[in-house]
Order: C-alpha cells, then sequence, then structure tokens
C-alpha cells in the first residue's frame, strides 16, 4: 500500500493506494477516518476496482491496515458494510473483525487490537465452541465446513474469551493418529511463534497417545512452509480436493488453492518431553531420552490435574509445594 499524496500531516491515520505488487498498478484505496477518539477506536474503510476482487487483495489490504492501526497506538477498529456484501463480510470475518450490531441495510463490526503478548496460556474448551468462529473463519473460509468436525473434535484456545490470540481443532483418527483441522492465528498476531507454541502444545496434550500428526492443506505459498517449518512432511496429493469441496474459489497470497496438500509428522514423545521439561519442573533436574512412557505419561496426567484444580493456573504456575 501507499500512502496517498498530501496526507503527510495526518500519518498514519489517513488514506492509502492499495497497488497490484508485481504491476504496481493502482487496483484500490484504504483509509482511516480521522485518528482514534478518545477510546482508542479507529474507523477504517476499503474498496478495490471490480476487476481486482475476488483475489485477496482486500484481505492483504486489511491486514495490513491494522497493523498500521497498531503501530500508530490504536486500540480498536471499527468497519461497517451493507448487509448484502457477502465479499465484504466475509473480508472483515477472516481479518479477526466481530459483528456489535446490525441494522436493516448495515452490519458493524470491530476488532480489538490492544493485546498483552505474553498471554498465551493454552485451554481446551469443550462447550460453546461456536463463539470463536471468527477466529476458525481465518483458517477454513466456509463455516459448514468447520461445522463437520468442530464438535467432534478437541478444540485448543490461546489467551481469554476477551481476546483469543489463535485456536486449534483437533480430530482424532485412530491408530495413534490425530488431524489437525483447523490452526488460525489473529491477523496482528501472526508471525510471533504462536502458531508453532500451538501445535507443540497439542503434540504434548496427547503424549502417550499418538503417533502421527496430520494436516491437510490448501497448496499454499504461505500454509506449506510454515508446517514443513514445524516438522511436517508432504504425504500426498489429492487433486481438486479444495476446489471441488468449496463453494467458492480459495484465494491465498494471491494464488488460488486448487488441490489438497496432506503433511505428516511422526511424534518423538521423547523430544515432547525434553520440550515440556516436565522432570526440570517438578525436580529441577533434566529429562533423560530413555524416560519410560508410561511414566512420562502419569507425569503428563497429573499435571493436567494439577492445572486444573488450580483453576486458571498455567503450567508455569505449578510447583512441588502446589
Amino acid at each position: 500500500m501507499e500512502r496517498g499524496v498530501g496526507q503527510a500531516d495526518q500519518q498514519p491515520f489517513t488514506l492509502y493506494q492499495i497497488r497490484e505488487t508485481a504491476t504496481g498498478e493502482a487496483i484500490g484505496g484504504a483509509g482511516f477516518f480521522g485518528p482514534p477518539d478518545t477510546d482508542g477506536v479507529v474507523t477504517l474503510g476499503y474498496g478495490l476496482v471490480p476487476s481486482a476482487r475476488g483475489k485477496g487483495y482486500a484481505t492483504e489490504a486489511v491486514v495490513g491496515m491494522l497493523k498500521i492501526a497498531q503501530t500508530g497506538g490504536a486500540l480498536i477498529v471499527a468497519a461497517d458494510t451493507s448487509i448484502d456484501n457477502d465479499a465484504s463480510v466475509n473480508v472483515l470475518r477472516k481479518t479477526g473483525f466481530v459483528e456489535v450490531d446490525r441494522t436493516d441495510d448495515n452490519i458493524f463490526f470491530r476488532v480489538v487490537l490492544a493485546a498483552d503478548p505474553d498471554d498465551t496460556r493454552i485451554r481446551l474448551v469443550t462447550e460453546d465452541k461456536k463463539r470463536f468462529m471468527n477466529l476458525l473463519l481465518l483458517a477454513d473460509e466456509q463455516e459448514d465446513m468447520i461445522d463437520g468436525y468442530l464438535d467432534r473434535g478437541d478444540l485448543f484456545v490461546m489467551g481469554d474469551d476477551t481476546l483469543a490470540v489463535a485456536v486449534c481443532v483437533v480430530t482424532n483418527e485412530g491408530n495413534g493418529v490425530f488431524e489437525v483441522r483447523n490452526l488460525a492465528v489473529r491477523p496482528d498476531r501472526q508471525r510471533h511463534g504462536y502458531g508453532q507454541k500451538l501445535l507443540r502444545h497439542v503434540e504434548s496434550h496427547y503424549v502417550g497417545r499418538i503417533h502421527d500428526l496430520i494436516v491437510g492443506t490448501g497448496d499454499s505459498p504461505i500454509t506449506v512452509p510454515f508446517y514443513e517449518a514445524c516438522g511436517f512432511a508432504f504425504d500426498h496429493r489429492v487433486p481438486r480436493g479444495i476446489a471441488d469441496t468449496y463453494d467458492h474459489p480459495i484465494i491465498e497470497a494471491g494464488v488460488r488453492l486448487i488441490d489438497k496438500v496432506y503433511l505428516r509428522k511422526t511424534v518423538d514423545s521423547a523430544e515432547i518431553w525434553d520440550v515440556l521439561d516436565v522432570n526440570g519442573l517438578t525436580t529441577g533436574r533434566t529429562v533423560k531420552r530413555d524416560l519410560d512412557g508410561e511414566v512420562a505419561v502419569e507425569w503428563h496426567y497429573a499435571f493436567n490435574w494439577l492445572v486444573g484444580a488450580n483453576g486458571d493456573a498455567g503450567w508455569d504456575d505449578i510447583s512441588p509445594d502446589t
């Protein structure tokens, strides 16, 4: 994006041109309706020329504007769109906005930017899972697809109900195989390691039961490298597994996703316990790689019980004296 001419004195809450990266051609605009008010709220607007719509540019632009707003000190970004503008509604939901009101003509959204980056406590949510639908839609754009696995899956949430940072849904496919069905991180918290931390927690949660962790995703230039960096490797490809499943084109980083790619990671329980350092937490000693698996599982269950018995306590809050 490029700042509009004559707007330097209003930076950063000003107008910006949206340009196509490859050609440099202006394809739209985005901007704020003035600086934040006394409550830290700033209002966002954006638009694209018709030929540029449906290619993911609006989503990328809104994510960029959220980063600008946060850098500028805004706490909340507001936006609204007409009730029949499905494309704009989808863009706002995908980028973390939550509906706060609606009239006969318009839907009003807000997204909270102020979050404690250290608030990375992870918990398993078993009730009212759909309250996290806006985050889940970041990773899976079609709600009825999410409905197909949300109830039977385990939902892990990082952060609290007021401001969840990331979510992950995992299903048990049997024979020690668990599948990551959904992994999403708030746009303003992406590329900070939260997704990797959530995956490590998932592996530790199923220690003693998990052998392989798999994930099926579009052949995206963003998503596939992320999972590879987390230790996953290519397993197999389903031709048109994305294109023939969703009711609309799925576009990421300007690329339409067609095939579905499955990646697999064989989970080493010894590595999990090295990461968690459970033995060190209780005794101050380092975990040995020849630690008996059954003992490790019992420790895991014991610590889960301790955490649950101590209200909102996290792993780091539990000591030998608890």
